[in-house]
């Protein structure tokens, strides 16, 4: 049987990924061989010279790294032996394990640390490990973990080559502490997040002092960034701290992005105005040559104009001929008797129906249609309206191109394709000119992209941050949990 008791937890590195505790180990075992019988005496102590002379176990910790006894002022051990030949064998190990961690939700995390404990060379023939129990020294803490649930694993077997043997295991459930995170992390570049939103007040004339802002919170948030990610092992996926830093650093850099936008429109504008100046005082000047030019000059300039108005009037571009279908339609209709019965093998052609209007060669193809027509009875020669009957074989050769689409489907897929483009043609950010020209209002100080992001840019952060917390908090579990909890 196996007792520990731990003393202290600690540390815990996560980028070697293993922990340390210090703890009593003791083990308990039966030999028949050392019973005695002293009255007055029911177990007593011996010194730890007298181990090598008693058999003692092989135990061994599995997933051990580099425990050690302490051996200050003298080997940290002894042996109680009681008068029915149990023995208890008491020592004071650190030991160092290993615990593969996954960080996926770092530092919102919960980890999973087993302790293993084995025989290393008799089988189990010889050896049976079973727990007597584990206790934890009371008041015990952990800087940045919570001991949140202690459990073991009674006896197990395990197979390797030379036979099969004894195994027992405890597990360490440790969840991690937020609030060095919340203070170093998550406080700070939120605060710089908002900080990077100042810069929506600030006039957009003042270039040095959004531009200085908005690079600050960058620059701010990527040093943050990599403080907390260097305590971490190079892990080949993101944790949630990293996507954390993603989000701010997406932000701060869209608002250094807007005030790009906002200056690229202002300058646009500014030279749409001052094109539009140039051409009013081209205007005044053609105007001012005009009055002081004679009648001659007066006669140039109208044909100039008349020649103007021609080149800007719009040119009428014929229709474009679409391709109609070539159909030949032939009714073939049964030839009756007085009685209206028809007469077997007897048919007349109608006059055949075509309409041709071709724009490409179309390729021939044939399709049988059935259709129902009344129409007048033929007999001997002449019409007759009394008994009209129903032909109910009509063949239509009908010409298509193979590789053209019907003129309706074409039309409606040109359609839905441009509903995008006339859309975003609808949908402007750049001035034109006819706007630059119908404002006669001075532009306002603030822009309308700089008043729209004052709302939307604190909201979207907000509604990501709650998304981040829930899906983090609820929704994604800790990987190894998960398999520890169905092995285990």
């Amino acid at each position: 049987a196996v007792n520990m008791h731990i003393k202290s937890f600690g540390p815990i590195s996560e980028t070697g990924q293993s922990y340390t505790m210090d703890v009593y180990f003791r083990q308990i075992w039966h030999d028949s061989r050392l019973r005695y019988s002293l009255q007055g005496l029911e177990e007593f102590s011996m010194s730890w010279l007298f181990l090598d002379k008693v058999w003692k176990p092989d135990t061994y910790f599995m997933n051990g790294k580099t425990s050690h006894l302490h051996r200050i002022t003298s080997p940290n051990k002894f042996l109680r032996l009681r008068q029915n030949g149990d023995i208890v064998y008491s020592m004071r190990l650190t030991i160092s394990a290993r615990c593969k961690m996954h960080l996926r939700k770092f530092p919102m995390d919960t980890q999973r640390c087993p302790l293993l404990i084995g025989s290393y060379g008799y089988s189990t023939n010889e050896i049976v490990y079973k727990w007597a129990g584990v206790t934890v020294e009371p008041g015990l803490e952990l800087s940045q973990y919570d001991l949140a649930n202690i459990s073991i694993v009674g006896h197990h077997k395990y197979i390797r080559n030379v036979g099969e043997f004894s195994m027992i295991k405890v597990n360490f459930l440790l969840r991690r502490n937020l609030g060095y995170y919340v203070l170093q992390m998550y406080v700070p570049c939120c605060l710089i997040v908002f900080c990077s939103f100042v810069s929506f007040w600030i006039n957009p004339d003042d270039v040095p002092g959004r531009v200085t802002l908005a690079a600050m919170t960058v620059l701010s948030i990527t040093t943050l960034g990599f403080i907390g990610r260097a305590a971490l092992p190079k892990v080949n996926y993101a944790t949630a701290l990293d996507w954390f830093v993603i989000l701010c650093f997406v932000t701060v850099f869209a608002v250094l992005v807007e005030y790009a936008v906002i200056n690229f429109i202002d300058k646009i504008r500014v030279d749409i105005m001052r094109l539009l100046e140039e051409r009013k005082k081209q205007k005044e000047l053609r105007e001012a040559q005009k009055e002081e030019s004679g009648p001659e000059d007066e006669e140039d300039d109208e044909e100039e104009v008349i020649l103007d108005k021609e080149l800007d009037m719009d040119v009428e571009v014929p229709p474009v001929t679409m391709a109609v279908p070539k159909i030949l339609m032939t009714y073939e209709m049964e030839d009756l008797d007085d009685d209206g019965h028809s007469s077997a093998g007897e048919t007349e052609d109608l006059d055949s129906l075509k309409v041709e209007h071709l724009a490409v060669p179309l390729a021939e193809t044939k399709m049988k249609v059935t259709r129902s027509y009344s129409v007048p009875t033929m007999t001997k020669g002449e019409y007759r309206f009394d008994h009209p009957r129903l032909v109910q074989d009509t063949s239509i050769d009908i010409l298509l191109d193979q590789h053209q689409e019907p003129l309706a489907a074409r039309v409606t897929l040109r359609s839905t394709l441009l509903i995008p483009v006339n859309m975003l043609k609808r949908f402007h950010i750049l001035p034109t000119e006819e706007e630059v020209a119908a404002s006669t209002e001075p532009p306002d100080k603030f822009s309308a992209i700089d008043i729209y992001s004052r709302l939307i840019f604190p909201l979207t952060y907000i509604t990501l941050l709650t998304c981040y917390y829930m899906v983090y908090t609820y929704y994604m579990v800790d990987d190894k949990e998960r398999y520890l909890d169905k092995y285990n």
